[in-house]
């Protein structure tokens, strides 16, 4: 189904304007891309460890460590959390003589993800691996990842982690994914607009408070642009995940059964619809911080990861709060962790496991956290005295930290049953962009995720014992 362009407001690097509007792409690729790395994909595998360990994947060491334990991290991260994980890595290598790391990197957690299944079905393995929080739970459910409960010892405990993030990679009543780039989205705002609007200096309170508040920035002008109260971007289940919670819907309960066609989550995508279809005061952004940093809009729901460069493009004061709330709180967390392949040598786990204490000192953590704009992982890093100078320069820092305390892991059928995601982001494309009825494209949605659910039902009752 074709999209319905809208007229640009955003402007490119070379000041032409570019599309509003994202194209869908079809449902067929959609679904492909969600289903590369299921956790089917790795059937087969055994619980092999030691002597019947997989092989390890190719590289190249250099001359002055080829004595070393080699340790293959794979990296899902790019631009600057991808270098600040290799600088890491140089950094350890250089801070022992014993194991050298050598990473490789891949393109985002779906990559990284496809390249792991097809790694398993080959038995050549990496032995560290970054995963993403909707990835690694499927890996769980197929046994190939290593539990990691009993490498925590002597100064090392799992005290060192937040235990907010580290709680997410437990089941079972086990560790399986110690946190490492995580996020959760904020609300950031242009402090200028909402004075020129005689809007208060903060984030909305409720998202019925946004919605009033739209209705007052729309047809403003500022700085001879006329503005919007909100650029959304056309696909992101992320934040679609955070709006069903706050208007006390989930997309399944925790035994996987499906709950999409409930009422709160038809509230939540009529709310949206409503905002940019009846209220037009919003619309659907090819770019959506590209537009904010521009002055276009008023308003978007971004990433903590995102900070770094709005700070960095934006030319205006800006301030960031939390996500709104309407009959309950809506703040999902995000991003991604680090796991150990079962199926690797007994030697290269445990080598794997000295780099990801390394990650975890307090040093190396609170770098991360300051050259990525990532959450603090480690409680050395949230009390850092280097944290605490960086929020009191930019308090939108000391936001995320705080809003942590009421975001939650998406809902399980997200996590677990890959095709959950694409088929949501089609749901907010045909809502936000094609003005579809939420009650009929949700009834669609469900049907296609029940398609495909069932084995993975299967799976998860044998694995969690249910």
């Amino acid at each position: 189904m074709p999209t319905m362009p809208t007229p640009s407001r955003s402007r490119a690097a070379h000041g032409r304007p570019s599309p509003r509007t994202t194209l869908r792409p079809s449902r067929r690729a959609l679904l492909t891309a969600g289903t590369l790395g299921a956790p089917l994909l790795a059937a087969g595998c055994s619980r092999a460890n030691g002597g019947n360990a997989f092989g390890q994947v190719d590289g190249d060491t250099p001359e002055e460590y080829r004595k070393r334990s080699r340790v293959v991290a794979w990296s899902p991260w790019g631009g600057k959390p991808g270098a600040a994980f290799a600088a890491a890595a140089t950094a350890f290598n250089e801070s022992q003589q014993d194991i050298y790391v050598e990473v490789q990197a891949f393109d985002g957690y779906d990559g990284t993800e496809t390249r792991f299944a097809t790694a398993l079905q080959a038995r050549s393995i990496p032995d560290l691996i970054g995963l993403g929080d909707m990835s690694w739970q499927r890996f769980f459910l197929n046994e190939v990842l290593e539990p990691l409960d009993g490498y925590f010892g002597g100064d090392f405990t799992e005290d060192v982690y937040n235990p907010t993030l580290l709680e997410e990679g437990r089941l079972k009543d086990q560790i399986w994914w110690v946190p490492q780039g995580r996020s959760t989205p904020l609300f950031y705002y242009n402090k200028e607009i909402l004075q020129a609007a005689g809007l208060p200096d903060r984030a909305p309170d409720t998202w019925t408070e946004f919605r009033e508040w739209g209705k007052e920035v729309k047809g403003l002008t500022h700085n001879g642009e006329t503005v919007s109260m909100r650029a959304y971007t056309a696909g992101d289940d992320w934040y679609i995940q955070g709006l069903v919670w706050a208007f006390g819907g989930q997309l399944s309960d925790e035994e996987l059964t499906l709950t999409l066609e409930e009422q709160p989550v038809l509230d939540a995508l009529a709310f949206d619809r409503a905002v940019l279809h009846e209220d037009k005061s919003s619309y659907v952004a090819a770019e959506m911080a590209q537009d904010f940093t521009a002055g276009l809009a008023a308003t978007i729901c971004s990433s903590t990861g995102s900070l770094g460069g709005i700070s960095e493009s934006a030319e205006f004061d800006f301030g960031a709060g939390f996500l709104p709330k309407e009959v309950d709180t809506g703040v999902p967390t995000g991003g991604g962790g680090l796991a150990i392949p079962r199926h690797a040598s007994d030697e290269r786990k445990q080598a794997a496991w000295e780099f990801m204490k390394f990650l975890a000192s307090p040093e190396q953590s609170t770098s991360w956290v300051l050259e990525t704009g990532y959450l603090p992982n480690t409680v050395a890093a949230e009390t850092s005295s280097e944290l605490a100078q960086r929020i009191s320069e930019q308090p939108a820092f000391g936001v995320a930290i705080e809003q942590l305390k009421i975001a939650r892991q998406p809902d399980y059928i997200r996590r677990f049953v890959p095709a959950t995601v694409p088929e949501m982001r089609t749901v907010i494309q045909r809502v936000n962009v094609d003005n579809e009825d939420p009650a009929a494209v949700v009834a669609d949605a469900a049907r296609a995720i029940e398609d495909v659910a069932g084995p993975t039902r299967e799976k998860f009752q044998e694995v969690m014992g249910k």
